[in-house]
């Protein structure tokens, strides 16, 4: 008989985790193409076939944005219209890292008991967006709790109540892309990201300086104080058809893709232990091999859902 499980990963630290890991959007808080990643990963070394991963759902601290380091490059003569800035060194990309505390959610089927330890072994060696996980503290370890689904009170309903009130957990605000798209086409997307994007403190001193004027807020956005929202990454999808190509791993098929992205809200545990049922007011978890209709991203092939989602 399959049981419904919840799985309570955390508190723990991620330390110098990558803040472009998308390739888009500078933010502290990584992706959730990151998050779904490190699910997966764990549920293979759990055993695949032992662990249905019916979702995932993030709960995040504290985060902070490093400031990194700029990469040069120098150009030879020829590869710049400017003969004046041939030979010198120009930056190309910020490395920017952060760090954060956060607990992930698992929502689990399986035939049998869910062993912690077992899930504590699985955890060592894992990356989130290339940052290194480890204990909030090092005489402590890794605190994992499971919460098997009743019939009764909900098990996210019981998770939350061992949650801090303060940290956030990502809410799908697909519903405003939608809007966005239906009201202002393509536009909408730079309408919902501008203020965003600002909030990241990924603008340039020049932005800064110019004080970029943000587009009209829209009847359809929300108000300011019912939230905070910003676009992050759910999946990819090709822009060609696969093919093989010298030096792909392994000789697998080889494709460019790009990310596609939905929106979300940031909503503190605090507000969501308020609402009754929290499966039927929100949704929390996020399905590594679904990204729903919902998103930002232009598809220049014609191939099937299940050939593009990975």
């Amino acid at each position: 008989m399959s049981i419904r499980y919840l799985v309570a990963i955390g508190e723990f630290s991620v330390s110098q985790a990558n803040a472009l890991s998308d390739g888009i959007f500078l933010s502290a808080v990584p992706p959730l193409t990151a998050w779904t990643g490190l699910a997966v990963a764990l549920q293979h070394r759990l055993g695949k076939d032992a662990y249905t991963l019916n979702g995932v759902a993030p709960v995040i601290g504290e985060a902070q944005l490093h400031r990194g380091h700029a990469k040069y490059v120098r150009y030879r003569a020829g590869q710049l219209a400017d003969v004046s800035a041939r030979g010198v060194q120009h930056p190309t990309i910020d490395d920017r890292r952060t760090s954060l505390n956060a607990y992930l959610l698992l929502d689990l089927t399986s035939d049998g008991p869910v062993d912690k330890d077992l899930l504590t072994q699985a955890l060592l060696g894992l990356r989130l967006a290339g940052g290194v996980i480890h204990p909030v503290s090092h005489a402590q370890s890794i605190i994992i709790r499971v919460f098997e689904e009743d019939g009764q009170t909900p098990a996210l309903t019981r998770a939350l109540c061992h949650l801090p009130s303060y940290f956030y957990m990502l809410e799908d605000a697909g519903h405003l892309v939608a809007a966005a798209r239906e009201h202002e086409g393509w536009q909408g997307f730079d309408i919902l990201t501008a203020p965003m994007r600002r909030w990241a403190g990924d603008e340039t001193a020049e932005e800064q300086k110019k004080g970029l004027s943000l587009p009209e807020r829209p009847a359809w956005l929300p108000l300011k104080g019912q939230g905070r929202y910003r676009p992050m990454a759910v999946g990819y999808q090709l822009l060609e058809a696969p093919q093989q190509r010298l030096g792909s791993r392994q000789g697998f098929p080889h494709a460019f893709a790009e990310p596609v992205f939905t929106l979300i809200r940031f909503r503190t545990v605090a507000s969501i232990r308020k609402t009754h049922n929290p499966y039927q007011e929100g949704n929390y978890f996020w399905q590594p091999d679904k990204r729903g209709d919902n998103v930002i991203g232009t598809r220049q092939v014609d191939l099937n859902d299940a050939d593009i989602v990975f």
